[in-house]
């Protein structure tokens, strides 16, 4: 783990010693100003999750306060039929954390990390309906012109996303389906679309800092730019979509200002193929 103020300085080295396989990683800040310069660190693999709370002192690197918590996820993953999870993305605040596991997104509570409850890992919701495996997911906040509050977004490899509204952390619990619960404490489905025909499968996701917009990229190298809007008065869901902006980047990219022989030659070669988009909010 980099401190980026001072990337100068030797990174800090968390054991992964343990793990079956390689984990899935995510980074959370607290997001609270009287817990400035503190982070929790996250790894997945198939047989347990492991936090790690960090803190910086001064000019410092950050370093991990006490033990990592711990949960083991085999009987979890077991009862599933699912071998491993494939990503792992934390809500801003460390409220949450969400794993995707084959064609469902499992949402656990993380908050007790931050209140020195390190065994306080747990799984509150487990949000199925997507007909594919998932490939990417991104917490958010919906505006208050669409009922404002927490969100998910996830998205499948036939192209599907999803949008799930999350109650607060004290009514938070329960399964989520993609049929719309309307009342408090429970987690409903609030969107569903998908890209266009013709679009490649989507590689990541994330949320407008605003809230308005979701952004997801594909395995061409296009991304689509989605902006919410209050759902039609004959559509069961709570927020409806529409595009408004495809970038193409491998076309973007063929359109750079020539350089000098020079600079060419001192700069790395293209890609074979354009890269996935991965986008962060």
């Amino acid at each position: 783990v980099w401190d980026l103020d001072s990337l100068a300085s030797a990174p800090l080295r968390l054991s992964l010693a343990g793990s079956v396989n390689a984990p899935h990683l995510a980074l959370a800040t607290t997001g609270e100003p009287e817990t400035a310069g503190e982070a929790i660190v996250f790894a997945a693999c198939s047989n347990k999750l492991r936090a790690w709370q960090l803190r910086r002192t001064g000019s410092a690197a950050p370093q991990p306060i006490g033990a990592p918590a711990e949960l083991e996820l085999g009987p979890l993953l077991e009862s599933a039929g699912a071998t491993a999870p494939h990503a792992a993305m934390a809500e801003r605040g460390a409220r949450r954390l969400c794993l995707l596991v084959a064609s469902e997104a499992w949402v656990f509570d993380v908050s007790g990390i931050r209140e020195g409850l390190v065994l306080n890992l747990q799984l509150r919701t487990c949000l199925v309906g997507h007909g594919a495996a998932l490939a990417a997911a991104a917490f958010g906040e919906l505006p208050a012109s669409l009922g404002g509050g927490s969100a998910l977004l996830t998205a499948a490899e036939d192209r599907c996303f999803k949008l799930w509204s999350l109650p607060d952390d004290d009514a938070f619990g329960g399964g989520g389906t993609d049929e719309v619960e309307v009342g408090g404490g429970e987690v409903a489905c609030v969107l569903e679309s998908s890209l266009l025909p013709g679009a490649a499968i989507i590689a990541s996701a994330a949320f407008h800092p605003h809230g308005s917009q979701l952004l997801l990229g594909d395995a061409a190298g296009t991304l689509h730019c989605f902006e919410l809007v209050p759902a039609a008065a004959n559509n069961a869901r709570h927020v409806g979509c529409r595009c408004t902006h495809r970038l193409e980047l491998p076309k973007l990219l063929s359109k750079r200002p020539a350089v000098s022989r020079g600079a060419r030659e001192a700069s790395p070669p293209p890609p074979p193929h354009p890269p996935n988009v991965h986008v962060v909010s």
